[in-house]
């Protein structure tokens, strides 16, 4: 076997599985566009394939960064403790919330003894791929009405943000200028037509910056882009043109909701945290304002107005969209603090979409990593399978770095990168 076959083998096995976990829950996620159909389910079902290739290679285990293990097993521990201090107790929802949390543990597990398979050009090729298929399947879901029950007047799930980084980086580290080039332009158009008139702002907005932030080292491409962007204003200020082409189209999706201040939506997510405020300094014990009030926890509608996602019929809620405020509410003060740990491991990796040594894969798992904590002020990433294997994947890469600087660097160097003899098969 070639040292070339022999490096793309060991980019598959457990790499195709992890993949096809994810795939799994996006594609039940795409077929029902109102909410996710048996998301507790599911999730069970990606945490098998996660266990069946956890357990299926023969690799050594890698060091797992121990604060982000520590922070989500103290989690765990009381999310168990806190449970039955509360009169309030559906079992859907103290598995979903025990669930969500393991996945984060198992993602952890796999990405550090999995990181060289993971980080390899071959899996974002296949990343790609697999939902670029899923984004057409999810709008064919919503004109076909696959699942009535979760129909939402023709709203569909959008093109998934990490895609947009994955063809972003992968037209501009591609090896030609011929047909690779056209297709993942397409590719690119297209996904953004659909993330546009999905319905869905934030990943339409996340992968907008993504398709930017591909790019954002490339000296030359930024200042062309400042250039164009400096003359088309020009040229507005001059009367050349109007902008209400441009208008029009955004009119005709949710973002038109925009131009007359925030909507429902939007509202109700602030409303939403300043209930919880209300639970923490009114209805809650001391010990669950630090502890949080653990696995399955409801709250109670009191400025907010959520008429979906209600129990019985009532002003009793589960679902938090804010995931930093759903962490703090029912894991307290070691929830709070894995947030921060979340959005701190972002902010000091931020070097890797700016400095040459990085490879295409190091971007593109630390978009996703980024697009995890981003879209955690707007609804709880947890319940994003995705989004958390890229978080995971963004902690042990950082946690290898760091012993790379200080042990190993010629073993262990974050610019150990596959790309130059792979090729999508």
């Amino acid at each position: 076997m070639s040292a070339a076959n022999k490096l793309q083998t060991d980019a598959t096995g457990p790499a195709v599985l992890v993949l096809a976990a994810l795939a799994v829950w996006d594609i039940n996620d795409a077929s029902g566009p109102y909410s996710v159909p048996d998301a507790t389910l599911f999730l069970t079902i990606v945490s098998v394939i996660l266990g069946i290739a956890l357990l299926k290679g023969n690799e050594t285990w890698g060091s797992v960064p121990k604060v982000p293990l520590f922070l989500s097993c103290a989690c765990l521990l009381f999310g168990v403790i806190m449970t039955p201090f509360r009169l309030d107790f559906y079992q859907q929802y103290v598995l979903a919330d025990a669930g969500t949390m393991a996945l984060f543990v198992l993602c952890l597990l796999v990405s550090s003894k999995y990181y060289e398979k993971l980080f390899n050009i071959r899996t974002v090729y296949w990343f790609a791929i697999v939902y670029s298929l899923i984004a057409v399947f999810a709008y064919i879901s919503a004109v076909v009405n696959l699942r009535p029950s979760y129909w939402w007047h023709g709203r569909w799930d959008p093109p998934y943000f990490m895609l947009f980084g994955a063809l972003s980086l992968l037209l501009r580290y591609k090896r030609d200028t011929g047909f690779t080039t056209f297709l993942y332009i397409a590719l690119i158009v297209v996904m953004s037509g659909f993330a546009l008139y999905s319905g869905n702002r934030t990943q339409f907005a996340l992968g907008a910056l993504f398709m930017v932030l591909a790019w954002i080292s490339d000296i030359r491409v930024m200042f062309l882009v400042f250039v164009g962007v400096l003359i088309s204003l020009l040229l507005y200020a001059l009367g050349f043109f109007e902008f209400d082409i441009i208008s029009s189209v955004f009119e005709d999706t949710r973002f038109g909701l925009l131009d007359g201040g925030a909507d429902e939506s939007l509202l109700g997510r602030f409303r939403e945290a300043s209930d919880i405020w209300y639970h923490f300094t009114t209805l809650n014990s001391p010990a669950q304002s630090f502890f949080g009030r653990g696995f399955g926890a409801t709250w109670q509608q009191v400025s907010s107005f959520a008429r979906e996602n209600v129990i019985d019929g009532g002003r009793t809620v589960h679902y938090l969209h804010i995931g930093f405020v759903n962490l703090g509410f029912r894991y307290g003060i070691f929830g709070a603090v894995l947030f921060l740990y979340w959005a701190w491991i972002v902010v000091a990796n931020a070097k890797v979409m700016f400095s040459a040594k990085y490879a295409l894969e190091h971007r593109f798992w630390y978009l996703g990593g980024l697009g995890f904590s981003v879209n955690f002020f707007f609804q709880n990433s947890l319940y994003d399978p995705p989004a958390v294997m890229a978080m995971a994947a963004l902690l042990v890469m950082n946690h290898r770095m760091r012993i790379s600087s200080r042990e190993k660097p010629a073993e262990l160097s974050p610019t150990h990168s596959s790309h130059q003899s792979i090729s999508p098969a």
